[in-house]
């Protein structure tokens, strides 16, 4: 219907005949009319309408249709990012793929799909975390900002007969930039309470007609101890200023609610930082090497963790 208009505004109103045939029956004249309508010889449209698949590569480990994939996928994109506030991969998953998240103050994250719980180390993991489809050996998510990454595939639902055993749960593929043509960039800094700032940013292109590259760093501290907020409306309201703690082993207790009010938290404070480079070669048509590399190191009020990848080649 739209287009059929959009032609009749270039075209003009279509050009119709009528004509009519009377014939008297008795002292009845009864009247025929008989319309025609001529139809267009149109010409093509200028405008094309291109209907773009989207294309994942978690669910059979192959580039396949996303509406031919049987298992349920969440693909987030670049604009999903864009349209998000979050600082992490974690936050990214929490606020739009549905899943089990559990976060701790010292950036450690565990992601849980299908009812299995959330982890973020060990060797017996239920949810499998992939970088550009290599594993990644945890699943702490806090540990990948977002700067350099594309998009997120989450695939719910056993997967171990592609991914193994840690993949029971699901899969969760994060996809980095690969940038061509001129090199460009972008950077951001945020400033909050209790003296915590970031910052970051990200840039790549192509150095020569064959030689390309993605380079991305961010930046986060919080110089002093948080404080939890006091007063809560809901517990105020409702004179609900008691709460009950249930043990396994022994009976129950009833505890002050608002004891933790304005409570400042001790050992807090944190900075963190992570990095990531990609150089890739094109060396045909159809062969290409990426070499790869990724850092990340996070300081807490009683220790220092670091965590690095060890860049190898990809051809």
């Amino acid at each position: 219907m739209t287009n059929f208009f959009r032609r009749c505004d270039r075209l003009g109103a279509p050009v119709s005949s009528s004509s009519a045939i009377s014939v008297r029956v008795g002292s009845t004249l009864v009247t025929l009319s008989l319309l025609t309508v001529s139809a267009y010889g149109q010409t093509p449209d200028s405008l094309r309408n291109r209907d773009l698949t989207e294309v994942v590569v978690t669910a059979t480990r192959s580039d396949s249709r996303r509406e031919l994939v049987p298992q349920q996928i969440n693909v987030l994109t670049r604009h999903d990012i864009a349209q998000t506030q979050a600082f992490d991969v974690t936050d990214l998953v929490k606020k739009l793929a549905a899943v089990n998240v559990i976060q701790y103050p010292s950036l450690s994250s565990g992601v849980g799909i299908r009812g299995f719980r959330p982890q973020f180390s060990g060797l017996n993991q239920r949810t499998l975390l992939l970088i550009d489809g290599r594993p990644a050996g945890a699943t702490n998510l806090s540990t990948i900002g977002l700067n350099n990454v594309e998009r997120v595939e989450v695939l719910k639902g056993p997967a171990s007969a592609l991914y193994g055993s840690q993949a029971m749960g699901g899969v969760i593929n994060v996809i980095t930039r690969r940038s061509r043509g001129p090199i460009r960039g972008n950077a951001f800094a945020e400033y909050g309470s209790f003296q915590t700032y970031q910052a970051g940013g990200n840039v790549g292109g192509n150095l020569t007609r064959r030689l390309d590259f993605d380079l991305s760093a961010s930046y986060f501290k919080r110089a002093q101890d948080y404080k939890l907020g006091s007063g809560n409306f809901f517990r105020d309201k409702l004179n609900g200023d008691q709460a009950v703690k249930n043990y396994t082993n022994k009976p129950s207790e009833t505890v002050d609610d608002r004891k933790d009010d304005g409570l400042t938290r001790p050992n807090t404070k944190l900075s963190y930082y992570s990095g990531s480079l990609r150089l890739g070669y094109q060396l045909g048509a159809n062969w290409r090497v990426d070499v790869r590399g990724r850092s990340s190191s996070r300081k807490t009020s009683n220790r220092r963790v670091t965590l690095r990848t060890v860049p190898r080649s990809r051809a």
